[in-house]
């Protein structure tokens, strides 16, 4: 299971979300090309531009056409406008509150301030003769352009950390350059004035990232709990001191609900186990669950066997965790906390202080109604739950 993880590496690794500081620099640098291209606009004739609408209105073909008319409905405020509150919407369902402020907020500042702009340059679009609408307004910076870069470019930043930034980013460069190709190619706007308009709606996106914080490292809920780490002797399976690799032994059995809890929590948690198996390394725990149908759940083994430490030395868990980050960042995910682990173990001292002093959050499987033994540390008062059986695991998770 390591060794998938491990080829999973590589390029997907180390893109943390975009912070206050690199938002504001990236729309410094979109700034810069908005007053490049107004820049030219202002000073006339605009030679460039009036050639290149000049080839494109001789060069039209009715497919075109076509696209460009269906883009200049898709980009109007009339549509742009209820994908963003069903945006807003969506991550406000899923408690994301300030997601939902930064897209927006993304949106209704382009609304106000692309018309704003508009009135202050004063510039005139292309002549209606070259158009294939007629549309009334001033020209620079273009509005469809403008929002297409916004709301894109908005999206595309939330799903920066994640695996799917790659596929966000490439629909957002795509809708945006699709959409300003379809005001030239129409005949509504020059090149410049989509220049502009993309400028202006990355310096927006950007410049409310960096007002609102979007940077996610103080999103994800203290709450979730995103890895359990499970002991394997007498928490999963059942160790009735026999000698040897498990994965050898004549009989094996699994703990009494271990299979339900592993189930209930498979899809929702990332599940491995965290043991002190001097006798057997990760392939040979991985063998000894697959013997009674655990391994399946298993994403991945630390034994103290290959770490070189055993639990409750706090070099074994700074060890899974270093190595469970690293998984973390390979999978394009957002930091992995210490507090977003949770260890779940039969030894009080191994699996419950141990792992609280390291910052995890611990539950004490305890079948026999065992007293607390001693006075817990003040690292693990607020971190520790307690419960009888596996079944109970997945409500306490």
């Amino acid at each position: 299971m390591a060794g998938r993880e491990d080829r999973r590496a590589g390029a997907d690794r180390d893109f943390p979300p975009m912070d206050r500081r690199a938002a504001l620099l990236a729309g410094a640098v979109a700034v810069l090309a908005f007053a490049a291209s107004a820049a030219y606009a202002l000073d006339a004739p605009r030679t460039l531009d009036e050639r290149i609408v000049a080839w494109v209105a001789e060069h039209r073909v009715t497919g075109l056409t076509n696209l460009a008319e269906l883009l200049a409905v898709l980009g109007s405020w009339i549509v742009v406008t209820p994908l963003a509150v069903l945006a807003v919407a969506v991550l406000l369902g899923v408690g994301r509150r300030r997601a939902a402020l930064f897209v927006g907020f993304c949106v209704a500042v382009e609304a106000v301030l692309n018309p704003m702009l508009k009135s202050m340059f004063g510039l005139a679009r292309p002549d209606p003769d070259l158009a294939v609408t007629q549309v009334s307004g001033l020209g620079f910076p273009s509005g469809h352009a403008m929002a297409a870069a916004a709301f894109s470019l908005a999206l595309a930043l939330l799903a920066w950390p994640t695996r799917w930034r790659r596929p966000a980013l490439a629909a957002a460069v795509a809708w945006t350059l699709l959409m300003g190709w379809s005001r030239v190619y129409l005949g509504v706007h020059w090149p410049s004035d989509v220049v502009g308009g993309w400028a202006a709606g990355v310096a927006v996106a950007l410049g409310v990232c960096a007002v609102v914080g979007l940077g996610a490292r103080a999103e994800p809920a203290e709450a979730t709990v995103r890895v359990v780490l499970f002991d394997w002797g007498n928490t999963l399976m059942v160790d009735d001191g026999q000698t040897g690799p498990m994965a050898a032994w004549p009989r094996v059995a699994a703990v009494p609900g271990a299979a339900e809890a592993l189930a209930a929590l498979h899809g929702r948690n990332r599940l491995c186990v965290a043991t002190n198996a001097d006798d057997s390394g990760a392939d040979e725990v991985m063998a000894a669950l697959g013997r009674v149908g655990l391994a399946r759940f298993v994403d991945r083994v630390f034994s103290s066997h290959d770490i070189g430490a055993r639990k409750p030395d706090p070099a074994f868990y700074a060890a899974v965790l270093d190595a469970l980050r690293a998984d973390a960042a390979a999978r394009g995910e957002p930091d992995l906390r210490a507090d977003q682990v949770l260890m779940v173990g039969d030894n009080y001292e191994n699996d419950v202080t141990a792992a609280a002093s390291a910052g995890l959050r611990a539950v004490w499987f305890n079948p026999r109604g065992q007293p607390v033994p001693g006075d817990p540390p003040h690292e693990a008062r607020n971190r520790v739950a307690e419960i009888r059986t596996l079944t109970d695991l997945p409500a306490a998770v």
